[in-house]
């Protein structure tokens, strides 16, 4: 008996120990778990009460990026922030450092600093990284050809394919004025080196042996942005009322370092989404989209691949955020005109606890748009059309997937998500 009570102390004391280590050097997990809405099976269904510590906690952050560049990939970080307070926004403010690499060799490493309810009055965001893309979409220089079937049943959806290497330095800030209405200010930076893909046949490697792009491309573009945001979203991640309104100017430049000249353009952008609850339950939801974008010339394929948006650094990726199941790559293209409609169905509540919701959603989802470039009519433009059926389930506050199935313009299309469209 004796033994036996040493051999469990020892034991105790090696948990312990263990225990005090993870949480010196990564913060405590089990902690930062509950931080995010997760728990132990047996305590699923138990709200967990906002935290009154204010005090920053360190942890570990993972990532599993399905579709897009990576296909399918892992990414591995550490995160720093304080505890969530109620509100639209699912977070107060966090510092992230996350790489990640996918089976397509595509492979990003960022750091962030986001603070949309940190500091009274003020939104900020941050960022700097670098990604190697190598399914970036390329349709020529000037976004104008078209997918033809012979070539892509011979060399598959990489022949119009290209590998992008692209470093960045973002900065974003809102400055609260008066109710709903803020005002957006922002700068981005980047550098972008355009390449084929080794030892594959694309449209790319043609142009380039034919002249019409060069082997290496190098360009370096500044950006400077301008404009507002009227925000009434009772929640960020998954609105059941309220409107979202943008309207941004881009003013940019271009330099071709390779040759030393310099492109000047504008962009301009008005979005609007609206949240309109349905029934007396008000579990049915009515979400709609309007987006505009318009250049003042025709943009060059890799700057043409961006959103432009004034929301998180994310929502610039072209894919499922807009046009959805297609797969981002014919929405390349520097005017955008669409429009979306979905009905969205609370199916199941597992935990409704608003900090922490545990629930199902299904959704009947519709887009469609016009997308071209600056030198075309209206009816140059590519029209293109989404219809399908999707669900999410949600397991925190800021953690959704879901799976989106539709018949669009291009055929049938599948798409794994981790957020709504919008």
């Amino acid at each position: 008996m004796a033994l036996a009570g040493a051999a469990s102390g020892q034991d105790t004391a090696a948990v312990n120990s263990a225990e005090r280590f993870r949480d010196r050097f990564f913060g405590d997990t089990t902690s930062g778990l509950k931080r995010r809405g997760y728990h132990a099976i047996t305590g699923l269904l138990e709200p967990v009460p906002p935290s009154t510590d204010d005090r920053w906690r360190r942890g570990l952050a993972d990532d599993v990026p399905v579709g897009g560049q990576q296909a399918l990939g892992v990414g591995l970080g550490l995160v720093f922030s304080p505890p969530a307070r109620p509100g639209p926004s699912p977070l107060r403010a966090e510092l992230k450092v996350m790489g990640r690499y996918g089976i397509t060799g595509s492979s990003d490493l960022r750091v962030h600093f986001l603070a949309p309810a940190l500091v009274t009055g003020w939104r900020f965001f941050l960022l700097a990284g670098s990604e190697r893309m190598l399914r970036t979409p390329y349709f020529g220089p000037d976004n104008k050809e078209l997918v033809e079937d012979s070539l892509k049943e011979r060399y598959g959806i990489l022949y119009y394919r290209y590998a992008l290497l692209r470093s960045t330095a973002y900065a974003a800030a809102q400055r609260h004025v008066a109710g709903p209405f803020w005002v957006h200010v922002a700068f981005q930076a980047r550098h972008y080196r355009t390449s084929a893909i080794a030892e594959q046949p694309t449209l790319f490697a043609q142009d380039v042996a034919a002249g019409r792009v060069d082997d290496t491309t190098r360009y370096t573009g500044l950006e400077s942005r301008f404009g507002f945001v009227i925000d009434t979203r009772d929640d960020w991640v998954a609105p059941k009322r309220g409107a979202f309104v943008e309207a941004l100017v881009a003013v940019g430049r271009l330099r071709d370092d390779s040759r030393g000249v310099d492109h000047d353009y504008h962009r301009y952008l008005v979005g609007l989404r609206e949240f309109i609850p349905l029934g007396e339950r008000e579990r049915t939801v009515l979400a709609l989209r309007q987006k505009l974008v318009l250049p003042s010339l025709n943009l060059p394929y890799f700057l043409a691949y961006e959103q432009l948006t004034t929301g998180l650094p994310d929502d610039q990726v072209v894919g499922p955020r807009s046009i959805r199941l297609h797969a981002g790559g014919n929405q390349v293209a520097s005017v955008q005109a669409f429009l979306s409609v979905d009905v969205r169905r609370e199916a199941t509540i597992w935990r409704a606890d608003p900090m922490n919701p545990v629930r199902l959603w299904w959704l009947v989802l519709a887009d469609a748009g016009l997308f071209g470039e600056r030198d075309q009519s209206v009816s140059e433009l590519r029209r293109e059309w989404t219809i399908g059926l999707g669900g999410r389930a949600q397991f925190a506050r800021r953690s959704l997937l879901g799976l989106d199935v539709g018949w669009t313009d291009a055929g049938l299309g599948v798409s794994v998500v981790s957020y709504f469209a919008y």
